[in-house]
């Protein structure tokens, strides 16, 4: 149609209008269609609960079904020919098929081609393609019809969203119970890479904590460059020494003082396992955690056969056994190992345990971390086992400052006699033999022999010898002196006042001053257990007022 360019023109503007009314139609056709599906997708959904994440589904097939149709619409329509064009022409502006003719004149043969194409070409700028075929819906018949199906199907899918869902099946309780279990279980994995993170930091290997270490080789150090002739200086140095390392015993203490006190009780375990259990404790008593350590490594080993193993019947068997297991374990650490962060532990990994029986979708993720909660409960022995060594070397350390402001107050403190000692124990060692042979009685010239120089009984020295035979009546020039010892005023720890009669009866002072020593007695115990007094001071308070449990002989007449 190269000689017909008119009439070209007009054909295409109507084929595609065409087009565009065949695409919308077919479009219109394939919303109804996932319409009707989304509708019914959305009343499953919400009536029966069976599609997990249904909201999200939901909402998703309502925004597909528009995109869905369009591209069923494009897909299914086809572009028209010129021919069909033609016809649309000659039937709308009733031209006896002179634009059909026009499209075939090229096959036909004759003298009137030139007047069909000269005819059209006159024909064709008179005619509009709107004409032939609208765009505009609202000329087309039933429009207001077809609008109408659509916008029902749409107002019902919208509605279906709104009805509460249903659960007949019990599959949305379960569905949230599941997202439950995940969430929890992925909150107990974070908290414990956390822990773990902590305690990495902490150098649990070494047989004390760095801070106690530097604290007893510092009281190690004073001790070694303390003299006889300084003794206020020795008495300043052991004081600070001692609040530094007791409030160290303090902090310590508080979460081992039970487990110090009360390794023995083993009866929950049973009859079986109370043998394992006191051997446990009295391990970590001494500050060594062998037949835990091992069991938890037994337990871990179990709990990767476990993830390994298919039978369902053994399976079964392992998470029963597995779960006795670190249910005696948790109670262990809280009561008789006094440790909160490994009960802990313990009581998360039989958690993730139990998720891993009862879930089959989790089984592989909660076993995995419980193995990852063990590791942390290897840890959490460690520090333990450590916090232990801390608190019995802090308390040997101030034992060993009471003995050392016992010997300096008697001027027998001497840092030299100690100073090839590099350890709080060997010092303690070596200055109590170095003590004990200072006392030993030598001879010079006389019964027995002595290391000491001098006629009669020997000066000083070192040696063993029989004692020396003594005289009461023997004159000697000895003088009998009295110290004068400055006092000082001191810190007032009790004052009491009574009311008694002028002239009470003996009876009635004795009773008055038993009851009165009893109840200091009482109250100093009670301020031991309070003020969480170091053990090596216990022995020393109340051997004190049990000198005064008997009524002084001043006091009789």
């Amino acid at each position: 149609m190269t000689n017909c360019p008119q009439s070209a023109a007009l054909l295409q503007k109507v084929g595609k209008r065409i087009y565009f009314a065949q695409l919308a139609w077919r479009t219109y056709l394939g919303f109804l269609g996932t319409a009707a599906v989304a509708l019914a997708f959305t009343l499953f959904v919400r009536l029966t609960s069976l599609v997990p994440e249904g909201d999200w589904w939901i909402r998703a097939v309502l925004v597909a079904a528009p995109v869905l149709a369009l591209l069923l619409g494009i897909v299914l329509t086809r572009r028209p020919a010129l021919v069909e064009a033609a016809r649309r022409v000659d039937a709308a502006c009733e031209t006896h098929d002179l634009f059909l003719t026009v499209t075939k004149i090229a096959s036909t043969a004759g003298d009137y081609q030139p007047l069909v194409t000269g005819d059209a070409e006159q024909t064709a700028p008179r005619i509009q393609p709107e004409k032939v075929r609208t765009l505009n819906p609202r000329e087309i018949p039933g429009w207001g019809r077809r609008l109408g199906k659509a916008g029902t199907l749409v107002s019902l899918a919208l509605l279906a969203m709104l009805i509460p869902p249903q659960d007949p099946f019990g599959k949305e309780a379960e569905a949230k119970e599941q997202a439950i279990l995940v969430k929890q279980l992925e909150q107990t994995r974070k908290a414990t890479e956390l822990r773990k993170e902590t305690l990495a930091k902490v150098d649990s290997e070494s047989e004390l904590s760095q801070e106690v270490e530097a604290s007893l080789h510092k009281l190690l150090q004073d001790l070694k460059v303390m003299k006889k002739a300084e003794p206020l200086k020795n008495d300043q140095a052991l004081n600070t020494n001692q609040r530094n390392i007791g409030e160290q015993f303090r902090n310590t203490s508080k979460t081992l003082q039970e487990m110090m006190k009360n390794m023995a009780s083993q009866q929950e375990f049973g009859q079986q396992t109370s043998d394992e259990m006191r051997k446990m404790a009295e391990e970590l008593h001494n500050g060594k955690a062998e037949s835990m350590a091992k069991k938890m490594q037994e337990t871990q080993e179990k709990l990767e056969r476990l993830m390994k193993e298919e039978d369902p019947l053994k399976r079964s068997e392992m998470v029963q056994q597995l779960k006795k297991e670190l249910d005696q374990m948790s109670k262990f650490a809280g009561k008789q190992a006094g440790s909160p962060g490994m009960k802990a532990a313990l009581e998360r990994a039989l958690d993730q345990l139990e998720q891993s029986k009862g879930n089959p979708e989790l089984a592989a993720d909660a076993l995995q971390a419980a193995q990852q909660s063990m590791e942390l409960a290897q840890m959490e022995l460690k520090e333990l086992e450590q916090s232990v060594r801390d608190l019995q070397s802090l308390e040997e350390a101030l034992k060993t400052i009471a003995d050392a402001k016992k010997r300096n107050s008697e001027g027998e403190l001497d840092g030299e006699m100690a100073a090839d000692a590099s350890t709080l124990e060997e010092y303690q060692q070596l200055y109590e033999d170095l003590m004990a042979q200072m006392n030993g009685e030598g001879e010079g010239e006389g019964e027995g022999q002595g290391e000491g120089e001098g006629n009669g009984l020997g000066g000083e020295g070192m040696g063993r010898g029989s004692k020396a035979p003594e005289d009461p009546n023997a004159k000697t020039g000895f003088k009998g002196e009295k110290s004068q010892t400055a006092i000082k005023k001191g810190k007032i720890l009790l004052s009491m006042k009574t009311k008694d009669a002028p002239n009470a009866k003996e009876e009635d002072r004795e009773a008055t001053y038993s009851r009165i020593i009893t109840d200091i007695k009482q109250a100093t115990d009670e301020a031991i257990i309070r003020e969480q007094a170091p053990p090596g001071y216990h022995d020393r308070i109340k051997k004190y007022f049990d000198t005064l449990d008997r009524t002084p002989e001043s006091a009789k007449p």
